[in-house]
């Protein structure tokens, strides 16, 4: 889809430290002062998934963050074009690879032509910047918040990244 007309976003992934979803339910908080009827999903499981339904559950956020668990490709591929943009909320580390590693989530986001909001050191993190893809910052919620009101509520901007995405 070139466009679409919602306030949802996308995190795809394991549900783990590595991955920073730790972050999530604050970079909600921060958007849903703008953007009320924002809504995440979170496709994936992992060693945190209890924590974080529990941090959802105590900030009151069970209507703008879901949990989906992990579902096949052939369960997420058509749904995935229905997002505004994706997520992508690495913790930096010198102690693995993902600085230096390709980041598949990114790909599949760019594939189904989502606009992409991730955080800034990495690889993968330049290529988005470099190709204007969405935008890479800092890793804290009103970085990570910023774009994704601008992006959420502009719409001539998701067609342009949209757009880009796809052609990429």
């Amino acid at each position: 889809k070139t466009f679409v007309k919602n306030h949802s976003l996308i995190f795809l992934g394991v549900i783990n430290d590595k991955n920073g979803v730790g972050i999530l339910p604050d970079i909600i908080m921060e958007v849903k002062k703008k953007v009320p009827d924002v809504r995440l999903d979170v496709m994936g499981e992992g060693d945190m998934r209890e924590e974080l339904e529990a941090r959802i559950k105590a900030l009151g956020l069970t209507r703008h963050i879901r949990m989906l668990g992990n579902l096949e490709f052939k369960d997420f591929k058509d749904l995935m074009t229905n997002y505004q943009a994706g997520l992508v909320t690495y913790k930096y580390s010198e102690v693995n690879l993902i600085p230096t590693s390709d980041s598949m989530k990114m790909r599949v986001y760019l594939a189904a032509g989502l606009p992409v909001i991730l955080t800034k050191g990495f690889v993968f993190s330049d290529e988005i910047v470099k190709n204007k893809l969405g935008f890479a910052v800092e890793y804290d919620a009103k970085s990570f918040a910023k774009p994704l009101i601008t992006l959420l509520t502009d719409g001539a901007l998701s067609r342009k990244l949209r757009a880009r995405a796809l052609a990429y």
